[in-house]
């Protein structure tokens, strides 16, 4: 069975991921980069690809970089289209199949997501997703609807907007709807210890 045939937690996940991170606007390539050699290795093992490995200005660069036409068509019809990242929409099926929605939030939040120590506050923590004008409002609500005593706000920038989680109650929530029960990629994928230790608290 080629990737992304089922409706399931592991074709959920990584369109999250594409969908934050990917790039597949031209032809029919499918690319989608990441310095965590382990996560990007997951992602070329589902597809059926190899890893390669760049050098940037930096550090290393791993990349699953391949053309496929039916898979490419296929992700269209999930809702990863070939427009830029900005221009996108979120994908239709969100809205009907709710038991995956948090797959494809999990994937989405591993590659553009993060948290951070707020040390105005005792027990201050934020939660925070890049996002885009075209569907921060939809994911304001997949988000909102699942973990309801999140307090939400929403910050534009340059050329991009953020969705921010900033009390503590609901970062605990959405860290809990996110990863209490996954088996695809199932810890977040954040190197800080201090994070390491809150999320290990939480969950």
């Amino acid at each position: 069975m080629k990737a992304f045939q089922k409706l399931n937690e592991e074709t959920f996940y990584w369109l999250g991921v594409l969908f934050a991170d990917g790039n597949g606007s031209q032809w029919n390539r499918i690319v989608l980069k990441s310095k965590d050699r382990e996560f990007i290795q997951r992602f070329a093992d589902y597809v059926g690809q190899d890893v390669v490995v760049g050098y940037g200005a930096r550090s290393i660069v791993y990349r699953v970089d391949f053309s496929d036409k039916e898979l490419r068509s296929r992700l269209s019809e999930l809702g990863w289209t070939k427009q830029l990242k900005k221009d996108r929409i979120l994908p239709k099926i969100l809205y009907t199949d709710h038991n995956n929605v948090k797959h494809f939030m999990r994937g989405y939040f591993d590659g553009d997501g993060s948290i951070h120590k707020d040390h105005r506050k005792p027990n201050g923590w934020r939660l925070e997703i890049s996002t885009h004008e075209p569907y921060t409002k939809g994911m304001y609500k997949l988000i909102k609807d699942a973990c309801m005593n999140a307090n939400i706000r929403v910050y534009d920038r340059k050329t991009s907007q953020r969705l921010m989680v900033y009390n503590f109650e609901g970062v605990q929530e959405v860290l809990r709807w996110l990863y209490a029960d996954a088996s695809v990629c199932p810890h977040p994928k954040i190197k800080a210890d201090s994070v390491k230790s809150l999320i290990e608290g939480i969950l």
